[in-house]
């Protein structure tokens, strides 16, 4: 028989448990979680909390309501429950979460479902209280650095909620950090980040990633800091002047004033985070690329001197090329960058020959839409700008093939710089040429900007864009071509009339499809006077050109 002198006995509690439980349920009774007046209960209250292994009052309160639920019958009881007995709302109750799961987690009290909402004490604490005897002490789970954040983001929500003392908000941080310090991301963290205040910082703001949310700079300051330590720590984000800002951890994703100012992590303090797990969350910045094999191969007409800049231009960008010019450039101290600007008016192939070059290239595309980002970028203009091209960075770190960086329609951006003194939106927009500017000079990938006013050009880019590409409105041998391409049915003889008319290469694809919809609409492609109705009625504001000769065929 295994001798039973090994065998640690619990030991006896001098006091009666189950009296003391007795008070505090009866004092509970719609108290609403306010501390009770007499000596007697507060003595049984403080007694109860010591024994529970350092729980605070409304934790304590919510201990006794699920022992008494217990011997009452009810082995599980819910938030409602709860709310009604204490006279409080249910959303009192569910914003004590981070209580609830350190009665769980911390302390082994309870057990928690917060997707039900439903609670019940551990069996073990019945046998201690109906045996009058301590209770077991049990070590604390290990969790991951997702649990570890989301418990960061209740202690955090808890200590706006209950008006938690600072002090001891502080060290209940400082006391479930040293138990989870096992944990890789706590150990990177507490190496790169040393002081405690900002680290905790930190952790909330990787709290509010994995909860798909930004954080409230505000917020997050008055939870850890008082009185001039909070006008001093706001001005150092403000003046992005911050450790977490400068070390490029954080940044701002809306700036404004300070009760507007809303921070996320950036590349950097996600990697710092997740690790090799941080490209969990860059699906949304893949889902932005044009992928190459999504293209829709096209033939393009240009004339033969644009043509022949186009093709050099995709030799030069062919992978194998690109790598070795950009060694060469690299080794004489050169920006190994390629810009390229395709200018002239609009319908004239510039998008698309970017796209097609890209097909060729087996190259992605991160295309910037100038007109639907600009209105967005008033207020943030630093901050967004830049983001471009960090993104951009991480793109071409992370993928085989450098991606070609699209600005769209770049009329606004390029154009030459105004007196600010004049108007705020010259000034913003200077503040958009200047990052831009700087942004080239160093730039080692691949950019490609259209534009429809190269006029407005200013020399500062002029000089950063290698190659400059201009695209006039198709010949007439283009556009007979083109008319060919995308009807071949048509004679020699009508092409040829048809590319007299004044329209462009998109002019020529929107009559194509125009003819595509007729024809599935009413069963038989139209006849050529009417494909000719609809070159004279191709153009707004201009004079409808009247063609002779046409056959129908």
């Amino acid at each position: 028989m295994p001798s039973k002198t090994n065998q640690i006995k619990p030991k006896k509690i001098r006091w009666d448990i189950a009296a003391a439980i007795t008070l505090i349920y009866d004092h509970l009774k719609d108290s609403k979680f306010a501390l009770p007046k007499d000596t007697k209960t507060i003595m049984a209250l403080n007694r109860l909390k010591e024994y529970f292994g350092g729980t605070d009052d409304i934790q304590t309160y919510i201990v006794v309501f699920a022992i008494w639920n217990h011997f009452d019958g009810n082995r599980f009881f819910t938030f409602r429950e709860l709310a009604e007995y204490v006279d409080v709302t249910v959303f009192k109750i569910s914003v004590l979460n981070p209580k609830l799961e350190q009665l769980q987690d911390k302390l082994h009290l309870m057990d928690y479902s917060k997707k039900d909402s439903v609670l019940r004490i551990k069996e073990d604490v019945i046998n201690a209280i109906m045996n009058n005897t301590e209770l077991e002490k049990k070590a604390s789970p290990v969790i991951d650095y997702s649990s570890f954040v989301e418990h960061i983001y209740f202690k955090f929500k808890m200590r706006g909620e209950l008006d938690i003392l600072l002090e001891d908000f502080l060290d209940d941080l400082k006391e479930f950090e040293g138990m989870h310090k096992t944990i890789p991301f706590i150990n990177r963290c507490r190496y790169r980040i040393k002081d405690d205040k900002t680290r905790f910082f930190y952790y909330d703001v990787c709290a509010d990633k994995i909860l798909d949310d930004e954080t409230c700079l505000q917020s997050t300051i008055n939870a850890l800091y008082e009185g001039s330590e909070r006008i001093s720590v706001a001005r150092q984000f403000m003046e992005e002047k911050h450790f977490l800002i400068k070390n490029g951890f954080l940044e701002f994703s809306t700036k404004g004033s300070i009760t507007d100012a809303m921070l996320s992590l950036t590349q950097k303090g996600l990697e710092l985070f997740l690790a090799e797990d941080a490209s969990l969350f860059e699906k949304k910045d893949e889902e932005k690329m044009i992928k190459p094999e999504s293209i829709q191969k096209k033939e393009l007409f240009h004339s033969l001197e644009v043509q022949s800049q186009l093709e050099n231009l995709t030799t030069f960008l062919s992978q194998t090329h690109f790598q070795k010019i950009q060694k060469r450039l690299c080794k004489k101290g050169q920006c190994s960058g390629v810009a390229a600007i395709l200018y002239g008016e609009s319908g004239c192939g510039k998008t698309e020959s970017v796209l097609q070059l890209a097909k060729i290239t087996g190259r992605s595309i991160l295309k910037i839409d100038i007109s639907s980002a600009r209105s967005c970028w008033y207020g943030d203009t630093e901050k967004n700008i830049k983001k471009i091209f960090t993104s951009y960075r991480t793109a071409c770190s992370r993928m085989p093939v450098t991606p070609i960086l699209f600005f769209n329609e770049a009329d606004a951006i390029f154009s030459v710089r105004r007196d600010a003194s004049l108007n705020n939106t010259h000034q913003v927009d200077n503040t958009i040429q200047n990052i831009l500017l700087e942004e080239m000079e160093n730039f080692s990938g691949i950019l490609i900007a259209t534009t429809n006013l190269i006029r407005n050009l200013d020399s500062a880019f002029s000089r950063r864009f290698l190659f400059k590409i201009s695209f006039d409105k198709p010949s007439f041998e283009a556009k007979k071509s083109i008319w060919l391409n995308k009807l071949p049915w048509l004679s020699q003889k009508n092409a040829a009339i048809l590319a007299e008319y004044n329209l462009s290469g998109g002019d020529i694809d929107n009559i194509d499809r125009l003819i595509e919809m007729h024809t599935l609409t009413y069963g038989h492609r139209p006849n050529f006077k009417e494909i000719d109705e609809l070159c004279r009625n191709a153009k707004i504001n201009e004079e409808k050109e009247t063609r002779i000769g046409f056959t129908n065929d």
